[in-house]
């Protein structure tokens, strides 16, 4: 492998290099504060999670068998989802009462997959992150808590190395169109490092 006449032949400095490509491609976002000013537009707010709320999220998973850092996959969830149940009430609660993102869930086993031209160049790959599939799960969550309303979603893939979307410009553009300060700072949360 190599990246800019650097070549790479052991495990470890493979791994690093991709680690480190990966790393030259993100943007850290500009400044972003929270500001309840979003031109007169209704804002998007959050209500508390039932029961039914999580159990309906769970059953909503897809069956596979990919996980994250935990190890657990959504079969797990599902089988288990009584025993759950509880447990994710209080945390996803929690979540949208202080608007803080876990910290644990921000971690990623990251993959590089190839693109296109030369194999052996660490810089034709683009990585794929495979989160905790409690992170799924909020997202089914979230559609629950939106009373299965419109939901809008933001897909990005990254088909260059340097496309970037810095957040702190999705964060503006979100409170504009009406995001509550609650659920902007939940986001910002999460794409916070």
């Amino acid at each position: 492998m190599h990246k800019h006449n650097q070549f790479f032949d052991e495990p470890l400095s493979i791994v690093n290099a991709f680690s480190q490509h990966f790393c030259d491609v993100y943007q850290f976002s500009t400044s972003f504060s929270t500001d309840s000013s979003n031109c007169g537009l209704v804002p998007v707010h959050v209500n508390i999670l039932s029961e039914s709320d999580i159990l309906s999220a769970i059953k909503s998973l897809k069956n596979k068998l990919t996980s994250g850092c935990d190890q657990v996959s959504s079969f797990v969830l599902k089988d288990f989802s009584l025993i759950f149940l509880r447990p994710l009430l209080s945390i996803f609660n929690l979540i949208l009462r202080t608007s803080t993102f876990p910290e644990r869930w921000k971690l990623a086993r990251v993959c590089p997959v190839f693109r296109n031209d030369d194999m052996s160049d660490v810089s034709n790959y683009r990585p794929i992150s495979t989160v905790t599939n409690l992170c799924t799960f909020l997202q089914y969550a979230s559609e629950v808590i939106d009373g299965h309303g419109q939901v809008d979603v933001l897909y990005t893939d990254i088909s260059k190395a340097r496309d970037r979307i810095d957040p702190g410009i999705l964060l503006r553009k979100l409170q504009g169109i009406g995001y509550s300060d609650f659920l902007v700072r939940l986001l910002q949360s999460c794409l916070h490092k």
